[in-house]
């Protein structure tokens, strides 16, 4: 009996074991079964993030490859032209309406051009000084970028003439400005506008990645029509830079110009004078031959380059009628010096009457060192330059044969209105809603049209214009 009884009990112990055993294998598939779904999802996500990051990746390479494209010369890519969603029942971009740029990313509205190329770039946070990490409880962040005779803008001054070379080393700047703005992620920032779309691209190329004080450097492109509207303190434009010149056409045209210079008197209606200086001017005589015309391009307020020598109408001209081709750098410019400083005294010799004796004694001069007595002379000049070109033809007649005054202000005045009143008859002309449209465009920037002198931001804009007619 007591035999029975124990493999009864025997028996049920292994029924146990095995209910166990299979609710334990049970519960374990079960947690399996859990845990490979959540392995499933996990693994699903980081797959997710790993395609998202490889397609940042080649979106940043193919961007690199665009930029290096446009650089080079290649024509714009559609990758450089594309335009976000933009519609009437989404909110614009407060940090685009306010920057000229986007900084949201995927929490942006999306209401504007997504901005991949522009010949302003945003540096976000560049500038720095001691007040500006300041909170703005605690400090007046404006006074680090206000445009005053201080100490904070003569460190604004160091900060621009550290940087300055660098930044005009990818090509002419036509502004500077630092945003001034309370929000410690606008403050500080630094706008750079460039003459041209490819100057901004070599330099977002060149410095993006870099570090200046420390802090990376982060680029973007601007909204070229939001970023006059900025409001910061800098250099609203750089001395002018001359007329735009053309581009050579051919690649081997430049090694036919040679820069020389020639003595000059100092003052030339003054024979007691004996003070001479020496004139800087360029010289393209490859396609010469006898008797061949002599054509002059007057350099203005600006230092000349090779472009009027090597491209444009007047190279075509000296091509077809085998002309002499000059161009000559007026005095104080460039690097022609008549004096050693520009002092008040030094300055009475700063006028046009004195530049277009110059252009005489270079003339007189060179045909006779050319033996070219025979030939005519033709000058040629845009804007001051075409004055004087017009002015010279009428001085100096029996040196000077022909003319060409291109955009020529001879009849100067402070309110040039004409010049709006020929714009609107052009754009009339193509559409008469145009000008409608181009008087309404006007008139949302809501430009004032006299300055309010209680108005930090108008006396500062004032004080730049100054500082340029300084320069």
């Amino acid at each position: 009996m007591q035999i029975k009884k124990q493999k009864k009990w025997q028996l049920l112990q292994k029924q146990r074991k095995i209910t166990i055993l299979s609710r334990s294998r049970k519960k374990y598939k079960k947690h399996e079964k859990k845990n490979s779904k959540k392995k499933t999802k996990r693994e699903s996500l980081i797959e997710e993030i790993k395609k998202k990051r490889e397609e940042q990746f080649r979106k940043s390479k193919q961007l690199q490859k665009d930029i290096n494209d446009y650089i080079d010369g290649v024509k714009t890519p559609e990758g450089l032209r594309r335009i976000v969603d933009s519609r009437s029942t989404k909110k614009l971009c407060p940090s685009f309406e306010l920057t000229g740029v986007c900084r949201h990313k995927n929490k942006c509205s999306k209401n504007h051009r997504e901005i991949f190329l522009s010949n302003v770039i945003l540096i976000i946070g560049l500038y720095f000084n001691f007040s500006v990490e300041k909170n703005p409880t605690e400090s007046n962040i404006n006074v680090a970028l206000e445009f005053k005779n201080s100490g904070m803008w003569h460190y604004f001054c160091k900060f621009y003439d550290n940087i300055i070379t660098k930044l005009k080393s990818f090509g002419e700047i036509k502004t500077l400005k630092c945003y001034w703005r309370n929000k410690k992620h606008w403050r500080a920032n630094l706008y750079v506008q460039y003459d041209t779309k490819r100057a901004a691209a070599k330099a977002w190329k060149n410095l993006k990645g870099r570090s200046y004080n420390g802090k990376p450097l982060v680029l973007l492109f601007v909204l070229c029509s939001i970023h006059p509207l900025v409001n910061g303190v800098g250099f609203r434009g750089f001395t002018f830079k001359g007329l735009e010149e053309p581009e050579s056409l051919t690649k081997d045209v430049s090694t036919n110009i040679v820069e020389n210079w020639i003595t000059q008197p100092l003052d030339h209606f003054n024979h007691r004078d004996n003070r001479t200086w020496s004139m800087r001017y360029k010289e393209n005589s490859a396609f010469l031959k006898k008797n061949g015309p002599i054509l002059i391009m007057i350099g203005g307020e600006w230092e000349i380059t090779n472009g009027f020598l090597q491209g444009g109408l007047m190279y075509e001209l000296g091509v077809k009628y085998h002309g002499l081709m000059y161009y000559t750098e007026h005095r104080f410019y460039g690097q022609s010096k008549p004096t050693k400083d520009i002092s008040t005294e030094n300055l009475q010799y700063l006028n046009a009457d004195q530049a277009l004796a110059d252009l005489a004694y270079f003339i007189d001069t060179k045909k006779k060192e050319k033996n070219l007595e025979k030939s005519i002379v033709i000058v040629v000049g845009g804007s001051y330059a075409g004055n004087m070109a017009a002015w010279a033809r009428l001085k100096y007649p029996h040196l000077i044969q022909g003319a060409l005054a291109s955009s020529a202000p001879v009849w100067a005045k402070a309110d040039f209105y004409e010049y709006y009143e020929v714009v609107t008859d052009a754009l009339g002309k193509y559409s008469k809603t145009c000008v409608e449209s181009v008087k309404t465009a006007f008139a949302s920037f809501r430009l004032c049209h006299v300055p309010d002198v209680r108005s930090p931001s108008d006396l500062g804009y004032f004080m730049n214009t100054l500082s340029e007619v300084r320069e």
